[in-house]
């Protein structure tokens, strides 16, 4: 997000048609995500993107312990439909139609899905 601010391509990546990204590349493009503290970071953060789209994401996930309690806090405080993508895992979103593809989980305030 910084580069894309620094550069000034915010306007022209929200008027394209198609997008694509990948950790980071696909965080950026929600409103609103937080990160989970790691080996990168070393403090849970909300940040904002891009304003594409309107759940938040939990890249990398693997379930452990530290993931799913920062998914918790991420749902309690935001409230945001929260999709945990394992390595093997994706989302197609289409006119606002989201597809899971390969590994991933669905969280919302009230339920887990797989």
């Amino acid at each position: 997000m910084k580069r894309i601010r620094r550069f000034g391509l915010k306007k022209a990546i929200r008027e394209k048609n198609l997008l694509f990204g990948i950790s980071a590349g696909a965080m950026i493009q929600l409103q609103d995500y937080h990160i989970t503290p790691d080996d990168d970071y070393a403090d849970f953060a909300w940040q904002t993107g891009l304003g594409l789209l309107s759940f938040d994401l939990e890249c990398h996930f693997t379930g452990n312990r530290r993931q799913r309690e920062h998914l918790e806090r991420a749902l309690e405080e935001k409230g945001l439909e929260t999709w945990a993508l394992y390595e093997d895992g994706g989302l197609l979103v289409t006119d606002g139609i989201v597809t899971a593809m390969g590994r991933v989980e669905r969280h919302s305030a009230n339920r887990t899905e797989s």
